[in-house]
């Protein structure tokens, strides 16, 4: 499968990595480690729309979650403290328009959603995301 089929993904969490305001913790994509703390960049399958040109190339969009794991047992001001990490990034992404690779063009990378929960483990790890939906052109 070549780069434009894959997706911007990969260029999106490269481009991600070079924010100044990222939390602390190695950034992945695809999926969490077990290990707390860490943080993901997560596409979600039911997030992708794509529009084709007669003349040729098309236009997609595409949502990703990106997710911070907490350690067990979070006290409010640690959910507090993760929130506001994660609004600092989508406060310094949104707007932008991140390179994503030969044949890819960004057109918008959009906050769709706040800071929230999004799993809460048996161990007491939690999960807390933001929601981004990026449009970009396939050239």
């Amino acid at each position: 499968m070549d780069e434009k089929e894959q997706g911007p993904g990969r260029a999106l969490l490269d481009w991600l990595k070079s924010s100044p305001v990222l939390p602390e913790g190695e950034l992945l994509y695809g999926a969490l480690r077990a290990e707390a703390p860490c943080l993901a960049l997560i596409p979600l399958a039911e997030g992708r729309t794509r529009t084709g040109y007669i003349t040729g190339g098309a236009r997609e969009e595409r949502l990703y979650k990106l997710v911070l794991r907490l350690r067990p047992g979070p006290t409010e001001g640690c959910r507090l403290a993760a929130d506001e990490a994660l609004e600092r990034v989508a406060a310094w992404a949104e707007g932008q328009k991140p390179s994503l690779g030969e044949g890819l063009r960004a057109l918008e990378l959009a906050r769709i959603s706040g800071p929230a929960l999004d799993r809460a483990a048996e161990n007491g790890r939690e999960d807390r995301q933001i929601t981004f939906r990026l449009r970009y052109e396939i050239l």
